[in-house]
């Protein structure tokens, strides 16, 4: 989808071109780590995910030498201490249980004066519009019943499935009070398209694949992406950081 394209697109723009490690935490299905390696981003990669059907694929679709993806338990990364150059972790934060842990293991890992890219759903005018939360938002039996329309199964409801996290600028600050972390760039990026993009290209297209859905899609996609290339300040879908590790830390 043109989402994680334009996001990825961003992060990019953001990381400055190297020779060394970078780890990409959260890496999902290992599209962004690839895109890091193939742009230059780093000499090697390596994707961390809990979802261990996720990394499996992902090692077969696209790992190699230089580009390999590791499963972990969501609690402590299973690398030495200062062992990054650059580390990632992009719509991460807001899915683990215990933040400051998730950040102390961020930090722990990237060597000093090392980079962090670091980016959260933000706390904008159109959070609400979060898919990852209509399971909250809706009626139980409602939202049963448009997934089950949708998906063509019914939702798993697991009881320690919690709210997909949306922040301030200002609450990430505070949540890294503890780390000497120097902020690079900061930047509110996405609007109102950002939450379409998912909610139409990830729900309605997969249940009409069209020409018409198809055409929406596309349109819908465009405008996304760039719109994503406006700062939208305390309105804004994604929040996005690039940090250095101070060397003292």
């Amino acid at each position: 989808m043109t989402e994680y394209k334009s996001r990825c697109g961003y992060y990019l723009k953001m990381l400055p071109k190297g020779n060394g490690r970078l780890l990409d935490v959260g890496c999902d299905q290992g599209v962004f780590s690839g895109a890091y390696l193939s742009h230059h981003k780093a000499s090697s990669v390596i994707g961390l995910d809990v979802e261990k059907e996720l990394i499996d694929a992902a090692n077969q679709n696209y790992g190699s030498h230089t580009l390999t993806y590791q499963w972990y338990d969501g609690n402590i990364f299973p690398f030495e201490d200062n062992a990054f150059d650059v580390v990632s972790a992009t719509e991460t934060l807001e899915h683990v249980g215990d933040e400051a842990l998730f950040l102390k293991e961020l930090n722990r890992v990237t060597k000093p004066n090392g980079t962090i890219l670091l980016s959260v759903p933000h706390k904008g005018v159109f959070d609400f519009m979060d898919v990852f939360n209509f399971r909250f938002l809706f009626p139980r039996k409602l939202f049963t019943v448009c997934y089950t329309f949708l998906k063509g199964k019914p939702p798993v409801f697991d009881k320690n499935r919690s709210w997909h996290r949306h922040y301030s600028k200002k609450q990430v600050l505070s949540l890294l009070k503890d780390n000497d972390w120097e902020v690079l760039e900061s930047h509110r990026k996405g609007l109102f398209f950002f939450y379409m993009s998912w909610i139409f290209g990830g729900l309605i297209y997969q249940k009409f694949p069209n020409k018409v859905t198809l055409g929406i899609r596309r349109v819908i996609e465009w405008l996304n992406h760039y719109e994503y290339q406006i700062s939208f300040g305390p309105m804004a879908a994604n929040l996005l950081f690039l940090f250095r590790k101070n060397e003292h830390s």
